[in-house]
């Protein structure tokens, strides 16, 4: 069962995890965070629609970290993973407006016109993850 924690995060839908099949008008299709900070763990994020800006995630001012679980790291059990998210902004799978670690994860097949998979305005850190197979000509990644 994945888990999400944190101050001022809003989520939908449960997808053995959190966040699968939500729409938001704004931002935010599976989860919206805005000044605080948030870690998923072993989550997955589905097929959530946003007409503004993280289909998946939107973390605004808010600092992001996605990772397994630690006690699942030793024995390759824990993920989190984005896919088939969409979002009418940027960042189809996530949009962070911080700073945003990803471990053991992958950002697959989301569309948006810019960052089809993530939109990072922080720093970015990526250790052990898959991210690629933009849909819809937004690209993979955007600053």
């Amino acid at each position: 069962m994945g888990a999400a924690t944190g101050a001022a995060a809003t989520g939908a839908g449960a997808d053995t995890g959190v966040g699968a099949g939500g729409t938001a008008i704004g931002r935010g299709g599976g989860i919206y965070c805005a000044g605080a900070s948030l870690t998923l763990h072993d989550a997955r994020l589905r097929a959530n629609t946003a007409a503004g800006e993280g289909g998946g995630i939107y973390a605004g001012d808010c600092r992001l970290v996605i990772e397994p679980r630690p006690d699942f790291v030793g024995n390759g059990d824990g993920f989190v993973t984005f896919f088939l998210n969409t979002s009418g902004g940027n960042g189809g799978g996530l949009y962070a407006g911080g700073d945003l670690t990803i471990v053991r994860s992958t950002v697959v097949r989301n569309q948006a016109p810019d960052g089809a998979n993530l939109t990072v305005r922080g720093r970015l850190t990526v250790t052990a993850s898959v991210i690629g197979e933009p849909h819809g000509g937004g690209g993979n990644c955007h600053r």
